[in-house]
């Protein structure tokens, strides 16, 4: 995920269920694995909600 970051910008990525195929858990844990020096506490806030809730207008 890292690689896909640095590459196509923090701003660019939103957090997705993938529901009904797969569960919400599996993303999620994506996100929260990633180490300080990957993503720092702005960029973990734009992965889980800030992203979506910006391009959705909430």
């Amino acid at each position: 995920m890292n690689d896909y970051l640095q590459k196509h910008g923090k701003e660019n990525f939103a957090f997705g269920t993938h529901s009904p195929m797969l569960d919400y858990l599996t993303g999620m844990l994506r996100i929260e694995s990633l180490r300080p020096s990957e993503a720092d506490v702005s960029t973990l806030e734009l992965l889980r909600s800030g992203n979506a809730k910006r391009v959705l207008g909430i």
